[in-house]
């Protein structure tokens, strides 16, 4: 289209010879340049991605998951407006050390009155037991761990007991998906 037009250009005496020639030059130039820099562009984003290739034998905390806790004082709608946040079944429940004491499930909020998730604490409501791992658990472990468990989150601790990440089922598996 571009070349069409400069010709039309020459032909009726618009531009003349020499600026034909450098238009011309300049398309087929931008038609070559364009596609080969997207090329180098594309291949080095791909080299990225696979050095950040997940393998199942590497330890969670490599994997720099964000994690999602309560603390004993956070009253249920503040629970409740994070678990929905992140969209997960339910969120450990941490003391004043951040040591995990369990988890509050979804199942659990729904058997509370709506009208005392103000008034009521995350530690006020009956915690069922959060699977414990240590922070140099492997990825493979943690998949094990969640079919043995049937559990929607893992706790991950480090030597001295403290919550490091939270590892949820739904989250880890889009993780290992996504790469």
């Amino acid at each position: 289209m571009d070349s069409s037009l400069l010709l039309t250009g020459l032909t009726l005496g618009y531009i003349g010879e020499f600026v034909y020639s450098f238009s011309i030059l300049a398309i087929s130039l931008s038609a070559l340049v364009v596609p080969l820099l997207f090329q180098i562009s594309y291949k080095a984003r791909k080299k990225i991605s696979e050095n950040k290739r997940v393998k199942l034998s590497q330890e969670v905390t490599k994997l720099q998951i964000k994690p999602l806790y309560a603390t004993c004082e956070e009253n249920l709608r503040s629970v409740i407006t994070k678990i929905s946040e992140r969209g997960v079944r339910g969120i450990v429940v941490v003391n004043y050390e951040n040591k995990p004491l369990g988890y509050v499930s979804i199942q659990t909020l729904l058997e509370i009155d709506p009208e005392l998730y103000e008034n009521t604490k995350a530690c006020d409501v009956p915690l069922d037991e959060v699977p414990i791992e240590y922070d140099n658990v492997r990825i493979i472990d943690l998949l094990r761990k969640f079919r043995e468990t049937e559990k929607p989150v893992i706790a991950i601790i480090n030597k001295e007991g403290v919550l490091v990440t939270t590892v949820y089922e739904r989250e880890l598996a889009r993780f290992l998906i996504s790469f």
